[in-house]
């Protein structure tokens, strides 16, 4: 298929595969946009994303399988029960349809196998579909997220 079509075919794509999908796995939202927890469901929904080589080339992994998707799903489901946080699912409130992926992450320096001299950072990590481009998108959802995380903070 050729890159133009797919382009236009994606967004009427990711309105299809959200609609019907759980709205109490909500657990945030901004002005145009809400944030859910991934479930097994939406493997068809990030491969999108994450079969995505341009979206992708900037990854460690690169584009993914829907195996390794939905490993990808149970990590931060296992991370948001544990912290209270993971990457979370960007939907657009105007059609449900997902643009993206945002949330906050690990990440581990220094060698886990040597002596206790590594040392673990959180991060924002984003994922964003072309036609989120030049909306602000990622702005607006860093900051949603960011806002959810302090609240949740401040809750425990």
């Amino acid at each position: 298929m050729p890159k133009k079509v797919f382009n236009y075919i994606v967004p009427f794509l990711c309105v299809a595969l959200a609609c019907g999908m759980e709205s109490e796995t909500r657990v945030a939202s901004t002005d145009r946009l809400y944030f859910r927890l991934a479930g097994e469901q939406d493997v068809p929904l990030l491969l999108v994303i994450y079969a995505n080589d341009e979206i992708m080339q900037k990854s460690k992994s690169g584009a993914m399988t829907a195996d390794e998707v939905k490993e990808k799903i149970n990590r931060w489901r296992q991370l948001y029960a544990e912290r209270g946080f993971c990457p979370l699912l960007v939907m657009r409130k105007t059609d449900n349809a997902l643009i993206g992926v945002c949330g906050i992450t690990d990440i581990l320096w220094g060698t886990p196998s040597g002596p206790p001299s590594y040392h673990m950072e959180m991060k924002i990590n984003y994922r964003f579909l072309q036609i989120a481009y030049g909306r602000e998108y990622g702005i607006e959802a860093a900051q949603g997220v960011l806002a959810y995380a302090g609240k949740k903070s401040h809750a425990e």
